[in-house]
């Protein structure tokens, strides 16, 4: 499994480009850069069996639609997330001089669901608290967090559907309680480990 971050828009969001294995990646969190996303997924020459959001904030699914409409890829996120596409998310990234376009997800995942793509199975564990519908997706030696947590933080609770409480308990219950050595790729920043962030993190401790 061969990970490639992209760094795209404005507030610098993590876009993912997960190798599979069997020619095939999937596309984790495309907040915007469709161009830069999209010409590295040619140059990889690959098929895109799914792009995933992590959760439903403009900042993670503002180039969705040009990705959809590129590679057919099936659309996923968590059951509880908030509709797509975001009229409020489109509006605010209109306001920071770029183009927020969401697909429409084509399935909902829960907590435990498998997707499998290529050589590798990702499992989902859910974790509200930065958004509803917020998602973990655990994947051999690591796990792709969104906004859950970061290095040396956590994610924003005073946005709309925001809540501290349920953000701890889900990072207490479902990435504290993983394996140390499990590197984390956050929604922004640089990745991390499960036992650094136990340890070091000011929030969690």
């Amino acid at each position: 499994m061969d990970i490639k971050t992209l760094t795209v828009g404005p507030i610098a969001t993590n876009c993912y480009i997960v190798d599979t294995g069997s020619n095939t990646n999937i596309v984790i969190d495309p907040g915007f850069g469709e161009e830069k996303i999209i010409a590295r997924l040619k140059s990889d020459g690959k098929k895109t069996t799914h792009i995933i959001y992590t959760h439903s904030h403009w900042d993670h699914t503002g180039a969705g639609k040009a990705l959809k409409q590129y590679s057919q890829a099936e659309v996923i996120m968590g059951e509880n997330g908030l509709k797509i596409p975001d009229k409020s998310g489109e509006s605010i990234a209109s306001l920071m001089g770029v183009e927020s376009s969401a697909a429409a997800p084509d399935r909902f995942l829960k907590d435990g669901d498998k997707i499998n793509s290529g050589e590798v199975e990702f499992t989902v564990k859910e974790t509200p608290g930065h958004s509803p519908g917020g998602i973990l997706l655990f994947a051999e030696y690591a796990i792709f967090c969104g906004d859950t947590i970061f290095y040396n933080s956590i994610g924003r609770t005073d946005l709309p559907d925001g809540d501290y409480d349920s953000l701890l308990k889900s990072i207490k219950e479902k990435i504290l309680t993983a394996d140390e050595n499990l590197k984390l790729y956050p929604g922004h920043g640089p990745a991390t480990t499960v036992g650094r962030e136990k340890e070091k993190n000011p929030y969690l401790n």
